[in-house]
């Protein structure tokens, strides 16, 4: 059965390992692409056939009469299918289609389709074209229907932006529409905003010539009567939201199996002067908060010096001239070899004293070096308690939500691309990018999910987790939403059904978050572990005077616990009158003020002492630390190559 704990070692590997795609990936293809220079050739002469169908496609037919300036093996024809429509206060953002292009004039073509439309690369690599070449070609432009609410109309770059060359001389043009039109509501102009003359051929038919400068477009605009064309746009928000739907309905299905079987056990709290029997502080303060730092993993050294096998020798040297200065050290004296029964602690002690040890240990000397023995007893106590902690069936559920999470961001992905015509694959040396796009769109939301809702169903919800589990989550969802926008996933109007159904997705994922359900051996653990805890932290004073009457040692025998809960500060003020005496294992001069023993100044020393060596036992060299009018429809240009 897959536990708990492989669901949260699998979103971390997934997080760090997309976080660094995602810098590597944008960073590659943000570098963009060197810019075309102006093509060597100009177009003399640029006829454009268009036949309008009912359906709302055009067939076109171009002739090019292209004088080239340099030697040059063709041209290229770049038809852009991406498609912004801005106009009359409503905006449209879709994919048309390019279908059936065919070379009429007898060149080779060579077709590419990219991200934002095709690439049509006319000519022969062996030759070179002569001077003056013709080239005549034809193809289907599908606009996937009408787009304009309360009117049809015609849309269309007839020549494009994007040509690569300095001059286009003369234009000609002729469009023949399906059904009568009125004229008066037609328009022509360049993308310099000026007005092209046409003449009108009937009803149906309009033609007409410029030689004005059209390399910022030439652009047909016709509003025609509400049903003039027999396809309409699909609407793009139905299957989003039954999509959303489906996974709200799986939603309450988790429900109900959360009911039925991953309802966690009550945790009832009894009151405990002891830790549970059997376990170190390093696994109580695991079992406690479902981690373990190495931080928490040092307080075996208190433990170990509190049995007898250690003693820790504090001393303080004055620096500087004026001797206004001290600097406090550590040392750990070895003061018998390890012959209990606990693999931690010998860990601890073979990590402390290596088989050359002179038998002291300065805390210096554990600096950088120290953490690989915490890291082992860290991973030692998690595999301890594998499939103790969270009830198999419970985890199964847990899982089955998840995938049908993924499923549900899969689905969301690929009816986002399917409803505005993107393109799946994209050719032009740029399919390997978009396809690592593509993953991240999918699986940064998800991890990010993920982590989020194990963060919000953690009883831990410290301050200090809000990075990693709120905002390092919330980003890594946010990137892959953004780069869905960027890259035509998820286009403008999809926003809101798309983030719909991404919060479904996310619904999914808290539920089987839910759905881990903790074991009966684990609920009453923490029972008794949250009830010692809280007797650390408010233990009333006729208790402590009965603790320290039956039990003189408790102060210092407990203190390790206290350290590794996190509640050292309260414990040491409300237990330090229990302390009537110095530790054996403890050598410092804040013991004694004068002949008298000082608790509270002891307890403050072993405090600082222990900040100071578990933070250098936990200190790690650097990189082995552990615990993202606008363009209009058809028109594109091209150049030569």
């Amino acid at each position: 059965m897959v536990k708990r704990q492989a669901y949260n070692t699998a979103v971390r590997a997934v997080q760090r390992a997309f976080c660094i795609a995602v810098m590597v990936i944008a960073g590659w293809a943000l570098a963009g692409q060197p810019a075309h220079a102006a093509s060597d050739f100009i177009i003399k002469d640029y006829d454009i056939q268009m036949q309008i169908n009912e359906d709302d496609t055009y067939q076109i037919t171009e002739t090019v009469d292209v004088h080239f300036t340099a030697p040059s093996h063709g041209i290229y024809r770049v038809i852009p299918t991406r498609t912004v429509l801005l106009r009359d206060d409503q905006k449209s953002y879709f994919y048309g289609k390019v279908k059936d292009f065919k070379m009429l004039s007898g060149q080779p073509v060579d077709e590419t389709k990219g991200e934002d439309g095709w690439y049509f690369k006319i000519g022969d690599p062996d030759r070179y074209e002569a001077e003056d070449t013709i080239y005549q070609y034809s193809y289907i432009f599908d606009m996937g229907g009408d787009h304009l609410k309360g009117a049809d109309e015609v849309y269309y770059n007839m020549v494009g932006t994007s040509w690569e060359t300095p001059s286009i001389e003369h234009v000609t043009f002729r469009i023949a529409f399906p059904k009568d039109i009125d004229m008066d509501r037609v328009g022509i102009k360049t993308g310099y905003d000026v007005p092209v003359p046409f003449q009108s051929d009937g009803k149906r038919v309009i033609t007409g010539e410029t030689t004005e400068n059209v390399l910022g477009g030439l652009t047909i605009r016709a509003v025609l009567p509400e049903g003039y064309f027999t396809k309409q746009a699909s609407g793009t928000h139905l299957l989003f939201y039954l999509l959303a739907a489906v996974l709200l309905a799986m939603t309450g299905f988790g429900a109900v199996l959360w009911r039925k079987y991953g309802r966690d056990p009550q945790i009832v709290e009894t009151e405990e002067f002891y830790p549970p029997e059997g376990l170190s502080p390093a696994e109580v303060a695991y079992l406690d908060e479902g981690v373990v730092t190495r931080g928490q993993i040092a307080s075996l050294l208190l433990t170990l010096a509190d049995k007898g096998y250690l003693k820790i020798v504090e001393k303080v040297t004055v620096q500087g001239l004026r001797k206004n200065k001290t600097k406090t050290e550590y040392e750990i004296v070895r003061l018998k070899e390890y012959d209990g029964d606990s693999e931690d602690e010998r860990l601890f002690m073979e990590g402390l004293f290596d088989e050359e040890s002179t038998g002291v240990v300065k805390e210096e000397e554990l600096k950088n070096s120290f953490y690989e023995t915490l890291d082992d007893i860290q991973t030692r106590i998690q595999s301890r308690f594998e499939g103790r902690l969270y009830d198999d069936r419970a985890n199964t559920v847990s899982l089955i939500l998840r995938m049908l999470g993924i499923l549900g961001m899969i689905a969301l992905f690929i009816i986002s691309k399917a409803l505005n015509g993107s393109p799946f694959i994209v050719g032009n040396g740029d399919t390997l990018i978009y396809l690592a796009f593509y993953v991240m769109e999918i699986a940064l939301p998800i991890a990010g999910f993920w982590g989020l809702s194990n963060w919000i169903n953690s009883p831990k919800k410290k301050v200090t987790s809000l990075i990693g589990g709120l905002i390092g989550n919330g980003l890594l969802i946010g990137a892959g939403f953004g780069i869905a926008v960027l890259y035509d996933t998820c286009m403008y109007d999809q926003i809101v059904p798309y983030l719909i159904g991404m919060a479904a997705v996310f619904l999914l994922n808290l539920m089987a978050a839910l759905c881990e359900k903790r074991s009966e051996e684990y609920s009453a653990l923490l029972g008794k572990i949250r009830g010692y805890k809280n007797f650390l932290k408010v233990a009333e004073k006729d208790r402590m005077e009965m603790l320290a009457e039956k039990d003189p040692d408790y102060f210092y025998r407990n203190l390790a616990f206290a350290f590794a809960l996190g509640v050292t500060a309260v414990y040491a003020k409300r237990f330090a009158s229990m302390a009537t005496k110095a530790p054996d294992w403890y050598d410092s001069p804040a013991i004694m003020t004068g002949s008298v023993f000082n608790a509270a100044s002891v307890t403050g020393s072993m405090d600082s002492m222990m900040s100071s060596v578990s933070r250098t036992m936990s200190s790690a060299p650097s990189g082995r630390g552990r615990g993202g009018g606008g363009s209009f429809s058809g028109g594109g240009g091209g150049g030569s190559w």
